[in-house]
């Protein structure tokens, strides 16, 4: 019997089917190699966004632990600047309300005075009232005073001829006619005297009605009415006050109005997601004290998903931007197409590394990273599975017939 199988594995037909078996088999395991290239190593990535807070203060509602999912525009946390500096402020607040009391006290002196004015309006108008009834009461007189002296001069004149004329003819002495002679000059004189004292008061008159207050013990204007003008002095000195400290509270209220804007700015910032993702990384909690501008919490996003491939360098002619390529999940059936659209070499990665989720681990400069960009739509349930970023993935790169030739001879 064992002859006989000897025999039968010995036969020459058989021997050429095995043989042709077995070079099938090598060359269907060979042929991937053959007709494509496969990465070393290949991670699904995406880049993240540092989220920071532009004002100091300390962290309201910090977001929970790293890898839940987040809505475009969530409210993740707030920063609450307790610790605001608002002494400008105050001193803008207190200047104003130190011109506003200056004000107030400005506006109700100016109303005593405009009173008081009023009250030496009333005084000066009554005093030249007062005056003038003095004076006409005084011409009145002394035109009274003068027509009796004008009568009596009148009689005497009449007496002094009579006596003229009788002494003339012997029959009157002449210390009559010398006494009535002296009688008529006296007169004559107190006339021209009651007439210049008139004509004074005529002027002192005129005067009074153009204002102008004369006469003996008087200046030119009362004493109120100089009041009057001291107080229009003072009037317009407050008022130039009152115009003054009213622009300077303008000026204030402009101020006080910017420094509020200020504040309210840096009183109070609230942290939103500018895109659907992931929290990747959170450096806080709740009640932390954090300093403006530093990296508070990192979001991966969740749109623009891609794959970084690292092959060799041998391959430098295969991988091309816009060639379409196989993306295989690994350990599971999924897979799915991509498109290259960017060709890095491998030491330039750890430049990259700062604004990408997941990191390729031992790159080599003598590597290449091809990155692929992919189809969010082909990725099912991307909340539940953290949007797949740092899953491993196997690519397979199509070789052009040149490079398959190449690599046949």
């Amino acid at each position: 019997m064992t002859e006989k199988k000897s025999v039968v594995w010995n036969r020459r037909p058989v021997r050429v089917t095995l043989s042709v078996c077995l070079i099938a088999v090598g060359v269907y395991a060979l042929i991937p190699f053959v007709l494509s290239v496969t990465s070393s190593r290949s991670v699904i990535n995406t880049t993240v966004l540092p989220m920071t807070s532009p004002i100091n203060g300390f962290v309201h509602g910090a977001p929970q632990e790293a890898g839940r999912w987040i809505e475009r525009d969530e409210l993740l946390f707030t920063v609450a600047n307790e610790n605001q500096n608002r002494s400008f402020l105050n001193e803008l607040l207190t200047e104003r309300r130190t011109l506003a009391q200056r004000i107030d006290a400005f506006t109700v002196q100016a109303e005593d005075l405009q009173q008081l004015m009023t009250q030496l309006g009333v005084n000066v108008y009554q005093y030249q009232r007062f005056t003038s009834d003095r004076i006409e009461h005084e011409i009145a007189r002394l035109e009274a005073d003068r027509a009796a002296r004008q009568a009596a001069l009148s009689s005497v004149r009449s007496n002094l001829s009579r006596q003229q004329q009788l002494n003339d003819n012997g029959y009157a002495r002449d210390v009559e006619v010398e006494d009535l002679t002296f009688q008529v000059q006296g007169l004559e004189a107190e006339i021209s005297s009651i007439a210049a004292q008139v004509r004074v008061l005529e002027a002192d008159q005129a005067g009074l009605r153009a204002g102008t207050f004369v006469g003996i013990g008087r200046n030119d204007v009362p004493y109120s009415m100089q009041r009057a003008d001291e107080i229009r002095i003072l009037l317009a000195d407050i008022a130039a006050r009152l115009s003054e400290d009213r622009t300077r509270i303008a000026e204030i209220d402009r101020e006080i109005l910017i420094e509020q804007e200020q504040l309210a700015r840096t009183e109070r910032f609230e942290v939103r997601s500018p895109m659907p993702g992931v929290l990747w990384r959170s450096y806080i909690y709740p009640g932390a004290a954090v300093p403006s501008e530093n990296e508070l919490i990192v979001i991966a996003d969740c749109e623009t998903l891609f794959v970084d491939a690292a092959v060799s360098n041998r391959s430098v002619n295969t991988v091309m931007p816009g060639m379409q390529v196989s993306v295989r999940l690994v350990g599971s059936s999924m897979q799915f197409d991509g498109i290259v659209s960017n060709v890095y070499g491998g030491a330039s990665m750890l430049a990259l590394d700062r604004t990408q989720a997941a990191v390729l681990i031992d790159v080599e400069a003598s590597e290449i990273v091809a990155r692929i960009a992919i189809d969010i739509s082909e990725l099912p349930q991307l909340r539940e599975n953290a949007c797949y970023i740092g899953r491993q993935v196997s690519v397979e790169f199509p070789k052009q017939t040149m490079s398959f030739l190449r690599d046949m001879f």
